[in-house]
């Protein structure tokens, strides 16, 4: 039997996922395990942050697994254009269904507001 290809789009905000003990290959793998009828296609790979302010090690997590990188310098001195920029562009993404994308993974943490 013919295995059926599945477009994946992973979208990594690094400015939020580096306050956490995020192992991005734990991530990857979680796809490639799911099911064994599908060719997973990692369609889409970009990862969102001030590269001048970003984590070695979380940079390099992202450099082994061959991610975009998109610079997001900040704005003002607290808030950068991460979150912004990744919605928008999964979004495009969803709306022009150009790549078709079967699934979505938004890797992101918030603290909740104080």
């Amino acid at each position: 039997m013919r295995k059926q290809n599945l477009n994946i789009a992973v979208y990594i905000d690094m400015e939020n996922v580096a306050s956490s003990d995020f192992v991005l290959e734990e991530v990857m793998n979680s796809f490639l395990s799911t099911d064994e009828d599908y060719n997973c296609i990692f369609a889409i790979k970009a990862a969102y942050g001030n590269q001048s302010a970003a984590k070695k090690a979380l940079k390099n997590q992202i450099v082994e697994h061959n991610f975009n990188i998109i610079d997001t310098p900040k704005i003002g001195s607290e808030k950068n254009r991460a979150d912004l920029l990744l919605s928008l562009d999964a979004f495009e993404t969803l709306y022009l269904n150009n790549p078709r994308i079967d699934r979505y993974c938004v890797s992101v943490t918030a603290t909740p507001p104080i």
